[in-house]
């Protein structure tokens, strides 16, 4: 049966990094659609809500995004807002909505775990205590029952599907592995940009916000080879990275999506993101991919389900500064290389990370949700409507 009116949808972002750029990205996609309405709630790292400056609820982003979440989500719902289906694009927001989980049907959007992500300490979570926290089992046993309260989960790689199966007994059915995209359009190199004439230099671009985590040192290492002198490193990060050479330039002011960040994409011969925690697939390494650069990158977090080693750019370990440099070298010396690499690296990009298609997978999957009826026994906010 067709619908008389579009299908009322709530979207809710956390504030962190390339989660946040997939969502505004998203947003734009998504704009100017007749068959659906949406609603956006955007949670800031800093938000204005009096419960968030609480000092034991400021130093705990679980407290604060689960807080916060809940408070405008109530928020919109006094003021007499109705959904058919929300998508949240991290877990935070929804830790303390059960009640509304139940009411209305839930896809979460997600690139990790918690329990992938203190696979990662220190990088993310800071340095852990040696006895377990008296919070960690009533904390994993919310999580658990957020993660059973939606109707979908989007892993981003079949890496996170695996954990939310063995480490949260998440079942399968439930799982719909989605890579979020980027818009292919605006991230589309000029035929002829890496025409190089003999003596111009080769151009390795390194696009991290935090230099350290995305291994931003081991490509100022690297600069520092001399068989790499001659190469000129483009370094597009927020942080301080300290003494570099003449061949380093530094880019400290660009932000995502901005024309000066697709003009040093489109200059540059290699990407590089020798990144020593992540989940996979960062926005940069689809970027980079779609400007048809080869990448290198490491075996972490699952980007070697993005980059395919010896096909669309090198997956090293990380940490190999000798072997990051050895395999610079190597994409240096061969021009045909290259071209391959970004060329099997932009039909990639086509296939798996276009957002377009990832966009009308979203929306097919929340109109599956909002019709799915009964949720946990309660009526689904569509069914109280009729």
């Amino acid at each position: 049966m067709q619908r008389s009116s579009p299908y009322r949808f709530l979207f809710v972002s956390a504030p962190f990094s390339g989660i946040e750029v997939f969502f505004r990205n998203l947003l734009k996609v998504l704009q100017g659609r007749t068959d659906i309405e949406t609603t956006w709630e955007w949670i800031d790292y800093q938000p204005k809500e009096f419960i968030a400056r609480l000092p034991i609820v400021a130093k705990n982003w679980s407290l604060k995004g689960g807080l916060v979440g809940r408070s405008r989500i109530r928020r919109l719902e006094r003021a007499g807002r109705i959904f058919d289906a929300v998508l949240f694009n991290h877990l935070l927001p929804l830790l303390f909505l059960r009640d509304f989980q139940r009411r209305v049907p839930t896809v979460l959007s997600l690139d990790t775990t918690p329990t992938m992500i203190h696979g990662f300490d220190p990088w993310y979570v800071g340095k852990r205590s040696r006895f377990p926290s008296p919070l960690e089992i009533p904390k994993r046993l919310l999580v658990r029952q957020s993660y059973m309260a939606c109707r979908y989960i989007l892993p981003w790689t079949n890496l996170v599907g695996e954990s939310l199966q063995r480490n949260y007994g998440i079942p399968r059915e439930k799982l719909k592995v989605l890579p979020p995209g980027i818009e292919l359009s605006r991230w589309n190199p000029p035929a002829t940009t890496r025409k190089k004439r003999k003596g111009d230099p080769i151009n390795v671009l390194f696009v991290g916000g935090e230099f350290l985590r995305k291994g931003g040192d081991l490509v100022l290492a690297a600069s520092r080879k001399k068989e790499l002198q001659e190469c000129t490193f483009h370094i597009v990060t927020h942080e301080p990275v300290g003494p570099a050479g003449p061949n380093v330039r530094i880019h400290p002011d660009i932000g995502p999506n901005e024309d000066e960040l697709k003009r040093l994409y489109a200059e540059a011969d290699i990407f590089v993101l020798p990144t020593k925690a992540d989940f996979a697939p960062t926005i940069a390494v689809c970027e980079a991919m779609a400007m048809r650069l080869p990448i290198i990158t490491t075996r972490v977090g699952g980007l070697e389900e993005v980059v395919r080693d010896g096909e669309s750019g090198f997956v090293v370990p990380s940490g190999d500064a000798d072997l990051l440099t050895e395999r610079i070298q190597t994409l240096v010396n061969s021009p045909a290389m290259r071209r391959r690499f970004g060329d099997r690296g932009r039909a990639i990009v086509e296939e798996r990370f276009n957002l377009t298609k990832t966009a009308e997978q979203i929306v097919t999957l929340l109109c599956a949700a909002a019709d799915g009826g009964h949720v946990h026994g309660r009526t689904t906010a569509r069914e109280e409507r009729q």
